[in-house]
């Protein structure tokens, strides 16, 4: 595939992914850490994936994936359709890495301008509303 067409696929992906982040609102879909898909993808590569909300790191990580086996399959001889091989899908990934990198400020600049300060603030609330239920039941356990 060309790298145009590659660019074009990424594009897509990017839109769907700066959509999601400006609509996202905590506490997101709640999940322990990262998983094992985030944290070995294309993504990971470039940012830190545990640092930003796992749900919004996933669908990204999960469509660069995808995208990756959908170049895959476009490769294969389509005379001889077979699934494709791991060369296959390791071209593909070189192919949606490089076209990925020059995206990184981009990617980040959304996550820094629409999730942090929506993190920030439900982390501080969340932080103040469990002071006060220590301190009311501090009140209550008084000796």
């Amino acid at each position: 595939m060309n790298p145009r067409a590659i660019d074009d696929l990424l594009s897509t992906v990017l839109s769907a992914f700066y959509r999601s982040a400006a609509a996202w609102t905590p506490p997101g879909r709640v999940s322990e850490g990262t998983c094992t898909n985030c944290s070995s993808s294309l993504l990971s590569e470039l940012i830190d994936t545990w640092r930003w909300p796992h749900d919004l790191m996933h669908d990204l990580a999960s469509s660069l994936t995808a995208l990756v086996g959908q170049i895959a399959e476009s490769s294969v001889d389509a005379d001889r359709p077979r699934p494709p091989e791991p060369d296959d899908l390791a071209l593909a990934a070189a192919s949606v890495r490089r076209a990925l990198a020059p995206y990184r400020i981009d990617i980040l600049d959304v996550l820094i301008q629409c999730v942090e300060p929506r993190l920030d603030a439900y982390l501080r609330s969340e932080s103040l509303r469990g002071l006060g239920e220590v301190a009311q039941w501090a009140q209550g356990h008084r000796g």
